[in-house]
């Protein structure tokens, strides 16, 4: 990233994407409280539009956030286990595709 983002418990966002970038749905990362990323790592496609995408990750947020309002929720963010999950999802479905 161009500019530091610092986490809880003071790591940086750089840092936690060594070696390689890891996030819930392409737009959370454990450690990272309140912190939505759109278009983030492992978001694109190869071909078509990344409207739709976008649209999705949006609405995504947007519904977070009401629930944090709703709720008087203070911070979110997605547990380590459910980013690695996701990680290891794509990795299954990159692999498939690759065949």
């Amino acid at each position: 990233m161009p500019m530091p983002i610092i986490g809880r418990d003071g790591i940086e966002l750089n840092k936690r994407w060594s070696p390689h970038p890891e996030t819930y749905l392409a737009l959370a990362v454990d450690g990272f409280p309140n912190f939505f990323s759109i278009l983030g790592p492992n978001s694109g496609i190869g071909t078509g539009s990344l409207l739709a995408i976008m649209e999705a990750q949006v609405m995504y947020v947007a519904r977070a956030i009401g629930k944090m309002q709703r709720e008087r929720i203070r911070s979110m963010e997605p547990k380590l286990e459910a980013v690695r999950a996701f990680d290891a999802y794509l990795e299954v479905r990159l692999l498939l595709l690759a065949d």
